[in-house]
């Protein structure tokens, strides 16, 4: 995976080392999930499995390195969005990949379907 970060001493692996579907890095005090390029089928367990280890608390998921979305991960990904509101914590997608971008066109979902962030500093 390719990541972008200004001051890279602040990037902490902390698990995917080697799964294909997901990695999750610290940047500062911040969490941020990196999905893997292939989100089909066989990623749907695993990525529903860290989706679901990082509850309750805000969650932000770097999909720039998508390349094929499936149904199946775009239920885990929509299902995980209304866990968090529901819950009031922030979920965000983001960046997107161009192909992700299209992948949510073609089943009729914007990307800013992602896009949650209750006001915390209320």
């Amino acid at each position: 995976m390719r990541w972008q970060e200004n001051n890279p001493k602040q990037l902490t692996l902390l698990s995917g080392r080697n799964s294909k579907y997901y990695c999750a890095l610290l940047v500062g005090g911040d969490v941020i999930y990196g999905l893997g390029s292939i989100l089909d089928l066989k990623a749907a367990s695993p990525l529903a499995q860290a989706l679901l280890a990082r509850r309750g608390g805000d969650l932000r998921i770097d999909a720039g390195a998508v390349e094929r979305l499936g149904g199946q991960c775009l239920q885990v990904l929509l299902s995980a969005r209304a866990t968090w509101e529901a819950d009031g914590h922030a979920f965000r997608i983001g960046p997107m990949s161009d192909q992700m971008v299209a992948s949510l066109d073609l089943f009729g979902v914007g990307p800013a379907a992602f896009q949650f962030q209750e006001d915390i500093s209320a």
